[in-house]
């Protein structure tokens, strides 16, 4: 009975539009955090922006718990039909984790490279912007289309290339002679 009332919640225009939301605020927060990175070299990012992460991994971590709740059993099972969107929300939400774990080790023994891998997982909650095509049908009609003609592009880059090539050797045989 709990499982039913919560998929029918997370299955609501109003609760996906709102996690939806919530994506791309958290999408909007990471290019907030790279102006003041640029903007002052060296210093550790206020504790209200650290706040607001938190904020960001509490909501998608509910998010995720609830999502569990909803499907049971399912949730791991790969005849669930959003088995890999499961799998990159736990993904996420676990590197959530594990970033958060490494802020607080890093405070104690401040390392350079321990620097350089929480940057680089901070640079993989980027990825969660992907989960917004879960919601946007259209939005991920357009990705597939392009996604589906990059082979025809590339083929398209390699014959005007050739073609250019052809046209450079015509022209400097004639200027060589």
């Amino acid at each position: 009975l709990l499982s039913i009332r919560v998929r029918m919640v997370l299955n609501s225009s109003l609760c996906e539009y709102t996690m939806a939301c919530f994506i791309l605020a958290n999408a909007a927060m990471f290019g907030v955090h790279a102006d003041y990175a640029v903007k002052n070299p060296g210093k550790d990012l206020p504790g209200f922006y650290r706040g607001i992460d938190l904020a960001f991994m509490v909501v998608f971590s509910v998010e995720l718990f609830l999502r569990m709740i909803a499907a049971g059993k399912s949730f791991v099972l790969c005849s669930n039909p959003d088995f890999m969107w499961n799998l990159l929300d736990s993904f996420l939400v676990g590197f959530s984790f594990l970033e958060e774990l490494l802020q607080l080790m890093m405070t104690n023994a401040p390392d350079v490279s321990a620097a350089r891998l929480l940057r680089l997982l901070r640079l993989l909650r980027i990825v969660r912007v992907l989960r917004v095509l879960r919601f946007f049908k259209d939005l991920r009609v357009m990705v597939m289309g392009i996604m589906s003609s990059m082979k025809p592009l590339l083929w398209a880059l390699l014959l005007l290339g050739l073609i250019m090539y052809s046209f450079a050797v015509l022209v400097m045989t004639f200027v060589a002679e």
